[in-house]
């Protein structure tokens, strides 16, 4: 009888494992630790069982005990009764409604796709099939539009290559230290005018830092006109183009935030302070603030 080496324990709980993943482990681990005998290989898989898959095991073996059942017969009766039936239709119809979440990145993506393809049985058609998916389910940005670039004969290995680079780029700063990233710079220019949260808006913008870093409205914006959502009513607002501060300090103009333009069209005329806690202006331009540090 060969003697396994110290190792990880397998277990198989069926509430926690699938079935067909924990018999080609155990038989890589029988591989791994020279377990040859069928005997030795029904110890090793009742010794492995769960106390609910054991119990079961002694219903689905009975009139027999499961140590004297062939280990085959064991692995056949627990195949049987925990084993899945795949629909073709139904796998393939989770495949094709699957679509990239934005938190995923391009190599989880590729991934979770393959495991719904596992059951779909597309035979030679597998490389199109996840290729297709890959790329047209991107989530919209950047990194799809590039992907659409690509040869319709191209490669799911050379989309997912593609999309690495692209997500990689996206998060590269330049010599200043401004963050490149498409999705980033969403979040940090987006201007909300959600009543609800006008005190948590308003704190990531009456950081002086901030303003230092140039025009508040990013450049794709700027060049449509750029528009501000209203959580209080349905209209738009145009945002105007801000000018940066001078190197001495800020430019002489709006009362609301400090900057260079008409204070009638400040974004920022109905934001909370920090400061004083009154409606109007940023704390950056706070009157009281000045007389409370003086």
């Amino acid at each position: 009888m060969a003697v396994a080496a110290a190792g990880p324990v397998l277990t198989f709980n069926p509430k926690e494992n699938e079935r067909e993943v924990f018999f080609k482990r155990l038989e890589q681990y029988f591989i791994v630790h020279g377990v040859t005998e069928e005997a030795d290989k029904r110890a090793h898989l009742l010794y492995s069982l769960s106390e609910e898959a054991y119990i079961l095991l002694e219903n689905l073996c009975m009139p027999q005990k499961p140590e004297e059942t062939p280990y085959q017969d064991i692995v056949q009766l627990l195949s049987n009764y925990y084993g899945k039936t795949a629909v073709v239709w139904v796998e393939r119809q989770k495949f094709y409604s699957a679509s990239k979440s934005g938190n995923e990145t391009a190599l989880e993506w590729s991934v979770r796709l393959k495991g719904l393809a596992r059951y779909c049985n597309f035979g030679q058609q597998l490389e199109s099939k996840l290729t297709d998916i890959f790329v047209t389910q991107f989530n919209p940005g950047k990194v799809r539009t590039e992907l659409f670039t690509l040869n319709e004969n191209t490669t799911l290995n050379n989309a997912v290559e593609k999309a690495k680079i692209i997500e990689a780029t996206l998060v590269i700063r330049d010599p200043v230290g401004e963050v490149k990233s498409e999705v980033l710079e969403s979040n940090v220019f987006r201007i909300t005018q959600n009543n609800s949260n006008v005190g948590a808006t308003a704190d990531q913008h009456q950081d002086p830092q901030w303003y230092h870093r140039g025009t508040a409205v990013p450049a794709a914006q700027r060049s449509q006109g750029g528009t501000r959502r209203s959580g209080g009513n349905s209209s738009n607002m145009a945002l105007p183009q801000l000018q940066p501060f001078t190197s001495s300090g800020r430019s002489p103009g709006c009362f609301h935030c400090g900057r260079n333009h008409n204070s009638n069209v400040c974004p920022y005329k109905e934001y909370i302070c920090n400061s004083c806690h009154g409606r109007g202006h940023l704390s950056v331009v706070c009157k009281k603030k000045k007389q409370i540090l003086t």
